[in-house]
């Protein structure tokens, strides 16, 4: 299953960070994070990690409701 972006590059925006500000605070190279959206795949602790730094759930994060509807 490939997951989307979308919404985590929403929340990227809300906080007023650039790709590089929230690859820091991950704590992951651009490259790296380029790397997951290009294969639509993020490892689990990363998720984790987002969902706090975000306040918001997984699920909103990876958009888990279109892809089921896929």
């Amino acid at each position: 299953m490939k997951i989307s972006f979308d919404n985590i590059r929403a929340e990227i925006s809300r906080k007023g960070w650039t790709i590089e500000q929230f690859c820091k605070e991950l704590g992951i190279s651009k490259n790296t994070f380029y790397s997951w959206e290009e294969k639509g795949d993020l490892p689990l602790s990363k998720c984790l990690k987002m969902s706090s730094m975000f306040h918001k759930s997984i699920d909103y994060l990876i958009d888990i409701d279109s892809l089921s509807a896929s």
